[in-house]
């Protein structure tokens, strides 16, 4: 069903259907749309052929090869692939025949392998109304001076990682090889004798008319069409360019200084590689005589063909031609141009491998200083990292990050001869480095109108960047534009230049609108190899000289941090750290929990739990933080938090008519801290809950988490304890009908007061807190007995009058056994709390390896320990010999006489909850 207007002419409908879909790419319009349309079909299509023709474009895919044979005019291809030229450039068109059904396989199978949601989405569309034993037709488009076929063969062979060969590596995974059919349009072929230029023009509109009467989503060309990227720029972004009134005529530089600097350069060069041919590094100029001071571009992998041919930037491959036309977009709304004529930077040498441009970055960095080059555009990534790292590495950004320093001007030290570890070192050369998009991915890329807005307004940036520098240096011609006195002057007056527009939001809105506005924290690699750690007491000297030389080395890591654009204010905080604490978990600490860091000699965690848990006391300015540093407000706010807390239960149980409600919570992440586990929502994740609790007023947070069990299917829960499964331990209800988790043999999941006393001993005051505030008894408590004691109990009580074996083979005497010894001193000395659940755990679970360890530390290195293998598991075991007992005796710790009766070993401690324990053994 076409959606043009049924009053339309459809000759005019069909000419409105591809200038929109050329507006759509960004593409200029054609000067002649009707002209070129007739060229395709024909001028005497009838007004019912030219209805068909419109039906047709509007979903391209479901018309047959014949059909569109007889369209188009085409000319199917001959089966052998004969070299020849044709005299022309011919236009062809790969037709792949599909049935809908296994088409949405492959189509699931790319769209899980590869990121193109715009294509896939598109294609689910376009089958969606469609039969499973329906045709359907995936096509290519493309050009060449030689054979079609031959061109097919040669893309086949190339390997090269694209949306074709991309998708036709899932069609062969699901579906086998499928072979295209190939034709050719012999109503848009140029002729191949005409001028270079001229040719290349027609060429490309050619390729865009065809793929965009196809229409660009029914194909697998990812980019529009032509050999060149065109753009089109917003109104209000030409509007926006002519607002920074740029004035960019530059002085003229002495040829003295330039031609010195083309032999150093040429020097250097041969240097670090001798294999390249002579570099001719240039500046931006008019002529042979005259040069003129300008922006440099710093880059790598410009175009072999470029560095094969020694061509100059701007005339050479498409990335710089790229460039040219979008700084000739610019000229054309300053009020004075930029010199466009010879390359703004030659290649100095061939870096195949990225790692070989590290090595060579002290000669890029002493080229910069030959050339006096004051404002830099560096494209993309590793150019970008090595300007940012001093050109000393890549310590200042990770690939990932590139995209949030993009557009962004910052100062990049080129002096590579001192030594930045010395505090009192200072560099003398300094340039403004601009990061940008490599031309070359804009140019090969899918030309997204989105990422040719980010280059044309980051450019814009940078000559405004050039326009301040300019004005610094005819304010201070003495000075020598890399010093660090003019850059600064630059940098100053670039941010007083751009506050006055809307530059900075524009640029934001691009990259935003192509990104999204997330930044995540990552790792950061290099900052490993260095001090990790801060250095001396907080505020020396040493903490001073040790900041210092970090800000110099501009970690990425660091950057991260929220008050580092603030130099003075990044200064007070590192200097404030504690003495030892880690650089790069303060820093995260500061950039993911609310960027709070440590502050006046407290822990990371000390300091938000003084902020937010406890906050400031009465009297103290809520929105200060420097009553931290005032130990006796400290103080105050500690002693404050528990009337704060039950201030706070008591208005709650008021406020739900004297009932205590817990209520829905949204789930908490894993750094939050809860003082009860009464419904708390949780995440459960490789069967383990990671929630923290309040330890003595602190927040506190187990790495391993609460362990149910591997069995449990990760998702959202509730946490809570529940009086009819078991008061003794922890369970997960379902969120949607609050019923208790299961194991898959069916046991409700519980985390017992046992293993929370024995594993996760700060969680279980927490535990206890929440069966007392539920009216539930706790079955064990914490108590000041350490389960140290007891084994120090059981070493003394057997072995006063010489060495000692315990055996913990099941079926040994129970004279000797294991179990039955520790549940003997256990019940002799009434041990109860926490101490008593570690023992008792260990040995209903038979796991004694701790038991053996503990017993170890107690009573030293004459700890034997023999390996008893038997036929069977009941007889098979260890032998402990323990040495004679050389402690003192502390009878003022025992409850009973040790004159009384060995006890006969039975265990009269409360079994009333014998509940199978869910096995979680951390």
């Amino acid at each position: 069903m076409s959606s043009s207007n049924p009053d339309q002419d459809p000759k005019a409908a069909v000419c409105a259907l591809l200038e929109r879909r050329l507006a759509e790419s960004e593409l200029p319009c054609l000067q002649n749309a009707l002209a070129t349309v007739e060229k395709v079909f024909g001028r005497r299509l009838t007004t019912s052929q030219w209805d068909t023709v419109l039906a047709a474009l509007e979903n391209t895919s479901v018309v047959s090869n014949l059909d569109l044979t007889k369209l188009f005019h085409l000319k199917k291809e001959s089966k052998e692939p004969v070299s020849m030229k044709h005299g022309f450039v011919v236009l062809y068109i790969r037709s792949y025949k599909f049935k809908v059904a296994p088409l949405r396989t492959v189509i699931d199978l790319y769209a899980k392998e590869r990121s193109d949601d715009a294509f896939c989405n598109a294609w689910r569309a376009r089958l969606s109304n469609l039969d499973d034993n329906s045709d359907v037709y995936c096509r290519y488009v493309g050009c060449t001076s030689r054979s079609a076929e031959e061109r097919f063969l040669e893309d086949k062979n190339k390997g090269q990682p694209t949306r074709r060969s991309s998708f036709l590596d899932c069609v062969q995974a699901k579906l086998g090889n499928v072979t295209p059919t190939i034709f050719t349009v012999p109503n848009l072929q140029v002729p191949d004798k005409e001028e270079s230029t001229e040719r290349t023009r027609k060429v490309d509109e050619a390729e865009q008319v065809l793929i965009h009467l196809f229409g660009r989503d029914a194909l697998l060309n990812s980019q529009p069409g032509g050999f060149d990227r065109y753009y089109r720029p917003r109104d209000d972004d030409l509007a926006l360019i002519k607002q920074l009134d740029l004035h960019l005529e530059s002085p003229e530089m002495d040829l003295d200084i330039w031609s010195s600097a083309k032999r150093k350069i040429r020097k250097m060069v041969k240097e670090v590689a001798p294999e390249c041919p002579a570099p001719n590094v240039g500046l931006v100029v008019d002529d042979m005589v005259t040069i003129h001071v300008a922006p440099t571009i710093f880059a790598k992998d410009i175009t072999a063909i470029n560095y094969k041919n020694n061509w100059p930037f701007f005339s050479g491959a498409r990335s710089g031609r790229l460039t040219s036309k979008l700084l000739r977009v610019i000229n054309e709304h300053a009020a004075t141009p930029l010199r466009l004529g010879k390359p703004a930077f030659m290649d100095l040498f061939c870096t195949p491998d990225h790692d070989e441009l590290i090595p060579k970055a002290k000669t890029v960095a002493k080229s910069l200083q030959e050339t006096r080059s004051a404002v830099v555009a560096t494209f993309g990534y590793l150019p970008t990292a090595v300007a940012m790292s001093s050109f000393r590495g890549l310590r200042s950004l990770t690939k990932a990050e590139f995209k949030n320093v993009l557009g962004k001007p910052s100062i990049a030290c080129l002096d590579v001869d001192y030594d930045e570890d010395d505090a009192n070192a200072e560099p003398d050369k300094y340039c403004m480095i601009i990061p940008m998009y490599h031309p070359g991915f804009v140019s090969y890329g899918p030309a997204d109108p989105r990422i040719m807005r980010i280059v044309l307004l980051v450019w814009a940036r940078a000559l405004l960047v050039f326009h301040a520098h300019l004005e610094c240096t005819k304010e201070a011609p003495d000075a020598h534009p890399q010093s660090l006195q003019v850059i600064q002057a630059t940098q100053a007056r670039w941010q007083q230049l751009e506050k006055e527009t809307a530059l900075d939001a524009s640029i934001t809105d691009a990259i935003d609108t192509f990104y999204g506005t997330h930044i995540p924290l990552h790792r950061d690699r290099h900052f490993k190899k260095v001090q990790r750690d801060a250095k001396s007491a907080p505020n020396s000297s040493e903490r001073v000289n040790q900041g210092k030389v970090l800000r110099r080395k501009n970690f990425s890591i660091l950057r991260k941090h929220p008050l580092y654009a603030k130099e003075q204010d990044w200064q007070t905080w590192f200097h404030g750290l504690k003495e030892g604490v880690s650089i790069r978990q303060s820093t995260s600490f500061a950039c993911g929990v609310g960027h709070i860091g440590p502050m006046f000699g407290h822990s990371a965690k000390r300091t938000k739990y003084l902020l937010h848990s406890a906050g400031p006391a009465a009297n103290m300015p809520a929105n200060d933080p420097s009553w931290l540093a005032d130990e006796e407000r400290v103080k105050l706010a500690d002693a404050a938090l528990p009337s704060k807390m039950l201030a706070a239960k008591q208005q709650k149980r008021a406020a739900a008519g004297g009932k205590i409600m817990y209520g829905p919570r949204k789930r908490l992440r894993g750094h939050d801290a809860v003082d009860n586990f009464a419904r708390v929502p949780v995440h459960l994740s490789s069967g383990k809950v990671r929630i923290g609790v309040v330890v003595d007023g602190i927040p506190y947070r187990s790495e391993n988490g609460i362990y149910f069990g591997n069995d449990l299917p990760n998702g959202d829960y509730i946490l809570d304890i529940d009086r009819d499964t078991t008061p003794n331990g922890l369970i997960l209800r379902d969120k949607s009908d609050d019923s208790v988790l299961s194991h898959e043999n069916g046991q409700p999941a519980i985390v017992k007061d046992d293993w929370l006393a024995c594993n996760r001993p700060k969680y279980f005051p927490t535990f206890c807190a929440t069966q007392e505030s539920m009216g539930i008894k706790p079955r064990i408590t914490p108590s000041t007995v350490d389960k140290c004691d007891v084994a120090r109990w059981l070493w003394r009580r057997h072995c006063r009058g010489g060495p000692f074996t315990i055996s913990t083979v099941p079926n040994a005497d129970e004279s000797i056994h294991c179990g039955t010894l520790i549940r003997n001193i256990l019940n002799r000395y009434r041990i109860q709390g926490t101490a008593r659940g570690w023992w008792e755990e260990k040995v209903a679970r038979n796991n004694l390896s701790p038991v053996a360890k503990l017993l170890k530390s107690v009573v030293g290195n004459n700890f034997e320990t023999q390996r008893v293998a038997g036929q069977t598991p009941q007889e098979s075991g260890r032998l402990w010999t323990l040495p004679p007992y050389t402690g003192q005796d502390d009878d003022d710790n025992e409850d009973v006489d040790e004159n009384d009766d060995e006890d006969d070993g039975s265990d009269d401690e409360d079994d009333s909850d014998d509940e199978d324990d869910s096995g979680n053994d951390d």
